[in-house]
């Protein structure tokens, strides 16, 4: 699976009239969810995108001395996903873990609200990605929340990165 068609899956998922969980997370009223709880939301999307797009989707399994939060499989693809909504440990975990995973996607979802904090984990992702040298050609996506995401299910911003480790703004 290319990223471009995870991030039209996601858009798909992450939808209220087509969660039940996204729809009890944004019903209108101002409820401040929970990090634990918008967690549970992103499960039930990636299980249901998972199954939509033919993947077995596994959770938190060991890859090397990694630990990603997904992992898809068919007989074909695999595809590692991580999903962080602390801002520091996605410099220390989520972004290492998936660098180290051998799939041929590997995504980062965050619910980094701040410009600033989005920009610099952007350019991480860049630096990190431009420092390998080596290893199987991949895409990584990164799926990130913007400043409105807690009242507007759709406030995502996704940045796709290339063997060329170009950054691209994806619409």
């Amino acid at each position: 699976m290319k990223a471009q068609a995870f991030y039209t899956l996601f858009r798909k998922h992450f939808n209220p009239k087509r969660s039940k969980k996204v729809a009890w997370a944004y019903p209108g009223t101002g409820k401040n969810v929970t990090q634990k709880q918008f967690t549970k939301v992103i499960d039930d999307v990636i299980l249901n995108m998972s199954k939509e797009a033919g993947y077995h989707n596994l959770k938190e399994v060991d890859v090397g001395n990694r630990r990603p939060d997904y992992k898809w499989e068919n007989e074909n693809d695999e595809i590692f996903i991580e999903h962080e909504n602390i801002f520091d440990t996605v410099f220390e975990n989520e972004v290492p873990n998936l660098l180290n995973c051998d799939g041929s996607l590997r995504v980062l979802i965050s619910e980094i609200t701040s410009e600033e904090k989005r920009t610099k984990l952007r350019n991480y992702v860049l630096e990190k990605l431009k420092e390998r040298k080596s290893g199987k050609n991949f895409e990584f996506l990164s799926v990130l929340g913007t400043d409105t995401l807690m009242n507007d299910y759709n406030a995502w911003e996704a940045y796709s990165y290339a063997p060329a480790f170009e950054e691209r703004k994806m619409i």
